[in-house]
């Protein structure tokens, strides 16, 4: 949403730079162990910081290549602009590191139970809840920059009038491109989050984490950086408890129906308004 508030453009491409970043952060960690005495928690720590600082040389190169120039295209050729670079990271990727599976071993998987019964134990592991934590850090670091940096005070201005922003002294491609390259850094960091919990990466991850945060962002409604957090924890909830009483096999099948039913019934969101642009 920090692409879409500006430029009233959805941008299919980064589940492609998060599947980028996934790729970034688990080629890094591989070659850590195999060839450094680090632990797994320092190579864990330094794959992903890789992975951010790569995947923003790449946000930062797709802005200037790609988004700059259609920014006041019509916003279908900036979909079918961003959905050919997400196609193209990946076959750039499958041709890089063959199309099989990359794995990870188990990371932090130890249960730590909690209660519940033998027949259903209630447990967490550490990897879960580091996860848990590092995900409500960012969310409040993300929302401190948007509330409180210069940075947020200029994309609220730009989101609500570029041209007023403009007159006023903010420069609106400036904030566009910090935007984008911030995105793409947050997409990295998802990325390698979804690595290392599900223990591996694919070359065509990047489509169903594209279309499951595209349906975050319809949910919170589009335009809003909190409704897209708000989002993405009710997409979790949902698919939680959809796992545990109904067939997990279709678990995708009912999330991207509701993408749709959401685009049909309520487009604006089911926790927005019309026009609802708000950080």
């Amino acid at each position: 949403m920090l692409l879409y508030g500006i430029t009233r453009r959805i941008n299919l491409a980064f589940g492609g730079i998060a599947m980028w970043g996934a790729y970034l952060m688990v080629g890094a960690m591989t070659w850590l162990l195999a060839l450094t005495d680090l632990g797994v928690v320092p190579a864990l720590l330094l794959g992903l910081a890789w992975a951010v600082a790569g995947t923003a040389v790449l946000g930062f190169a797709v802005q200037h290549v790609v988004i700059q120039p259609l920014r006041r295209a019509p916003s279908l050729a900036m979909m079918i602009a961003t959905l050919g670079l997400a196609i193209g990271l990946e076959e750039a990727v499958r041709l890089a590191q063959g199309s099989r599976e990359r794995w990870l071993q188990p990371l932090l998987a130890d249960p730590i139970p909690l209660g519940g019964t033998a027949d259903f134990p209630l447990q967490v592991t550490a990897m879960q809840v580091s996860i848990a934590a590092a995900t409500a850090l960012i969310a409040a670091a993300l929302l401190w920059l948007m509330a409180r940096h210069p940075f947020g005070r200029d994309w609220r201005a730009c989101a609500q009038d570029q041209v007023m922003a403009a007159l006023c002294g903010i420069r609106v491609a400036r904030t566009i491109a910090v935007a984008f390259v911030l995105a793409s850094m947050l997409a990295a960091v998802s990325g390698a989050i979804i690595a290392v919990y599900y223990g591996g990466v694919s070359h065509y991850m990047g489509l169903v984490i594209g279309l499951k945060a595209l349906l975050a962002a319809v949910l919170g409604g589009l335009g809003s950086v909190r409704g897209a957090l708000a989002g993405g924890l009710l997409l979790g909830i949902l698919e939680t408890f959809w796992a545990a009483y109904f067939p997990a096999d279709y678990r995708d099948v009912a999330v991207f129906g509701m993408l749709v039913a959401v685009l049909i019934f309520r487009p604006q969101g089911l926790l927005g308004g019309p026009g609802h642009t708000n950080p």
